[in-house]
């Protein structure tokens, strides 16, 4: 009788680890282009071999400033997309920096997708927002599809977002543009 009642706990236990060890099929509400789209998962984000619990709630209208809440590990924010929120997207705009991030992902049947994507490091930081189809090839672009009325317009925009060190050995994401005209470097032509 023993012996049956510790199988059922080894079984309930490696159900439970590996639900939790890694993203599963059954965790997948549907796809796009070929990426599942989440409500929570576990994956590492930050490429140093631990798995981050990635979970989003959606919520009521909050006055107009909320609608869905993403929650990594213990860090958590509250963001507001124009339409009901579908799930989230782990996505990889750089292959060559082991990061991956999530992106917010909002289905509109009437116009074009909408996306706020993410990134994680210890804390979440939005790092920019999409209003319109979009595909993430991995090469740091992303490749935006407009409709406009009896053509489709094809951008390709460059994922420009470069972690930094301060002397103080605080890190974080910031864009080129905020921290070009205070380096002091000898550039060449």
């Amino acid at each position: 009788m023993k012996l049956k009642y510790l199988l059922i706990l080894i079984f309930t236990f490696s159900s439970v680890y590996s639900l939790f060890s890694k993203p599963c099929l059954n965790d997948t509400l549907f796809f796009v282009n070929s990426i599942p789209v989440y409500n929570k998962t576990i994956v590492d984000l930050d490429g140093k071999g631990d798995a981050d619990i990635i979970e989003l709630t959606l919520m009521e209208e909050d006055y107009d400033f909320s609608n869905f809440i993403l929650t990594i590990n213990k860090d958590s924010v509250s963001g507001k997309h124009s339409y009901n929120v579908s799930g989230f997207l782990i996505i990889d705009l750089d292959t060559a920096d082991n990061l991956k991030e999530v992106a917010i992902y909002t289905q509109n049947a009437n116009g074009p997708d909408e996306y706020i994507i993410y990134k994680y490091d210890n804390l979440i930081n939005e790092i920019g927002r999409i209003n319109s189809y979009a595909t993430f090839p991995g090469n740091k672009e992303i490749i935006v599809d407009t409709e406009m009325m009896f053509w489709t317009k094809t951008d390709t925009v460059l994922y420009d977002w470069y972690h930094v060190k301060l002397e103080s050995g605080r890190t974080g994401w910031i864009q080129l543009k905020t921290f070009l005209n205070k380096l002091e470097l000898p550039w060449r032509p």
